[in-house]
């Protein structure tokens, strides 16, 4: 083969293995970030969970892990899957996106009846054999029809109670996707949490004797990962961020269910914006971005966090080949903030633009490197409003974030939904602003 169609299907590879996805441990592409030198992320936030759950492991926990979306979070939970199965736990991992609608606002009650219709889910989804697999979905049906919820007008196709797997699937595609029916769930229960706790938890009960757990071993662990994607529309962006922050706030006991270990992956602004939270919880942990540089005036440069996000980058394919020099390639990083899903993402455009080349066989030429960076720069600054530069330039100073009043509150969560505002670990936690707002700042400085 010549060597431009060599490289073009060497692009083309590449592209690909850089697609983003959750990676267990196991998988060649993984990256232990945690392992890395210098300790980039100041943490290891999964043996932090795990701890939590072994010392407590015959009884019940219930632990909250943040996570910035695209951070590698659902990466990391894998690991702890693998890790607690290891050490005898059945685990059970439902996202959210399945079994949730992500763009209006959760009530404590709806939740509970989605992570149910998840958890019966993914429990059929592993063929467990066929009468544990219709088992459990015979019993979801029943916590079904205890709440009441049969009568509620289900979407076409839903409904065919003589077949409770396919019932399970269609009812979790229709709570996740039907904003209606959603709010009919809502209608219905209010008024009805002590109804809905008890349910739901004997419904745990139910599935925990399908698992077959006695009294001596380990006891389950169920992970709802992604409710960080719950973000609303608009206005009701608001409404979302302040129902979820109501939810872990004031109904944390009913979130809690004897004899089973909960790991909710929520969105990062609850732990750093509602002190009163990690209280109430067994452990609180967050996932940090990975550091690319230091907590001082000048934000020197974090080596080892450069080469953990090269390293990470390489296992992929031959991606330093893409760019002219060291500099050009660091200065690609750097534009990340230490965001893995947006490195990734401007990564993949370099090897577009090496694609498009005449001989793609030598580098990507410097001036398409920095425009692919001042891109992204611009695209991330275009999310931010002139009345955020006070609360940017605090942070960028003092490298913490203390809301002025109530009223902050939802605009700050939004800054650090959207990874304007970051996570780091160098020991303490601290905050900073990511790359593109201090850009922002220094140009209007100049």
């Amino acid at each position: 083969m010549e060597p431009v169609a060599k490289r073009r299907n060497e692009l083309s590879e590449l592209v690909q293995l850089l697609d983003d996805q959750p990676l267990g441990p196991a998988h060649p592409l993984y990256f232990p970030f945690h392992e890395a030198p210098g300790d980039v992320r100041g943490a290891d936030a999964i043996a932090d969970l795990r701890a939590c759950i072994s010392i407590r492991a015959p009884r019940e926990s219930c632990q909250l892990f943040s996570g910035f979306w695209g951070s590698g979070k659902s990466t990391e939970l894998r690991r702890l899957e693998a890790e607690l199965a290891s050490l005898g736990h059945s685990v059970i991992v439902v996202p959210a996106g399945r079994v949730l609608h992500l763009y209006k606002a959760p009530e404590v009650t709806d939740l509970m009846v989605s992570v149910a219709a998840g958890v019966a889910h993914e429990m059929t989804a592993q063929k467990l054999g066929t009468v544990a697999e219709k088992t459990i979905a015979e019993r979801f049906q029943t916590f079904f029809a205890r709440l009441q919820l049969k009568e509620i007008k289900l979407g076409a196709g839903i409904g065919n109670e003589s077949d409770p797997v396919q019932f399970v699937s269609e009812l979790s595609f229709e709570l996740a996707k039907d904003a209606s029916f959603k709010s009919q769930i809502q209608e219905a229960l209010r008024g009805k949490l002590a109804v809905v706790t008890e349910e739901f938890r004997k419904f745990m009960g139910e599935v925990r004797r399908v698992l077959e757990v006695d009294a001596q071993a380990p006891s389950p662990v169920l992970i709802v990962d992604d409710l960080e994607k719950l973000q609303g529309s608009g206005r009701e962006d608001v409404d979302v961020q302040s129902s979820v922050e109501q939810i872990f706030a004031s109904f944390h006991d009913q979130l809690k269910v004897s004899k089973w270990h909960l790991v909710w992956a929520v969105p990062p602004y609850l732990q750093l914006l509602n002190s009163k939270i990690p209280q109430q919880y067994d452990n609180s942990v967050v996932l940090p971005m990975v550091r690319l540089w230091h907590n001082d005036p000048s934000r020197s440069p974090d080596n080892d966090g450069l080469s953990a996000m090269r390293n990470c980058l390489e296992k992929r394919g031959p991606v330093r080949s893409l760019f002219p020099d060291d500099q050009c390639y660091h200065d690609l990083i750097k534009a990340s903030s230490g965001h893995l899903r947006g490195l990734i993402k401007l990564v993949q455009k370099v090897v577009t633009k090496a694609y498009q080349k005449k001989d793609p066989t030598e580098p990507v030429n410097r001036n398409d490197v920095y425009t692919i960076i001042q891109d992204h720069v611009r695209s991330q600054q275009n999310a931010m409003f002139k009345e955020d530069d006070p609360w940017l330039i605090e942070i960028a100073e003092h490298r913490s974030l203390r809301p002025n009043n109530e009223l902050s509150v939802p605009r700050l969560a939004r800054l650090l939904d959207t990874a304007v505002v970051m996570s780091y670990r160098n020991g303490d936690q601290w905050l900073d602003i990511g790359y593109a707002a201090q850009e922002l700042l220094q140009l209007q400085k100049d």
